[in-house]
């Protein structure tokens, strides 16, 4: 598999200091709430709903406008890695999917999210959603028997080193079933509905990496 982080050039300033100040998150935090009219939003969404059959929600919208974003500013699109801010060649976004009638969660990767209309992404969505639930994803449920197997006490070390060897070192263990970049750039959630329509969470993650701005 070709390597997935390229180092971000010239490597200078704030930023030569950021990578040697700045620890990874160990805690999932608000940083900001932002209220936003939707009512177009729905409206559109409706729209694709009636003349697709595909089910498009605020979510797939929110998928895709944290893509675009992300295209826009690349430099924002990477992780520290050893003292160095390596950057992704491609904008792949997390969503949360709710298994075993909401009991667990699971998720899936839309990769190239940025060049995918809200349309193409809520059917691969839709599609993969349904493997899932379905318990048909192989990669998914390879994932979830290895952390099975895995002792509690053991897990967090495991994660750290899993951490280290794709990230730090830019390891491919898929032969392992160790997906690279699983959950991609950043992480997309519905988390509940309001009085204006559902509202959509966003979480920057990468495998407890450090983020920079």
């Amino acid at each position: 598999m070709a390597r997935v982080f390229r180092p971000l050039e010239p490597f200078k300033g704030w930023r030569k200091l950021a990578v040697h100040t700045w620890s990874p998150p160990r805690d999932p935090s608000t940083y900001a709430l932002v209220d936003v009219p939707m009512s177009a939003a729905l409206a559109y969404c409706d729209r694709l709903r009636a003349e697709s059959g595909v089910h498009v929600t605020v979510t797939h919208l929110t998928v895709r406008g944290v893509a675009l974003a992300l295209a826009q500013f690349p430099q924002m699109n990477g992780i520290v890695s050893r003292g160095r801010i390596m950057l992704r060649d491609s904008v792949d976004i997390f969503m949360q999917v709710a298994t075993s009638g909401g009991a667990e969660l699971s998720g899936l990767k839309i990769a190239n999210a940025d060049r995918k209309s809200a349309l193409e992404i809520a059917r691969e969505a839709e599609e993969r959603v349904a493997r899932i639930r379905a318990r048909r994803d192989q990669q998914v449920e390879r994932t979830k028997s290895v952390l099975d197997r895995v002792p509690s006490r053991m897990l967090g070390r495991l994660m750290r080193t899993i951490a280290y060897l794709t990230y730090d070192l830019d390891l491919d263990l898929t032969r392992f079933g160790v997906v690279k970049d699983e959950f991609g750039t950043g992480m997309v959630s519905n988390v509940g509905c309001s009085a204006s329509g559902p509202r959509s969470g966003l979480w920057c993650r990468s495998a407890a990496r450090r983020w920079w701005s």
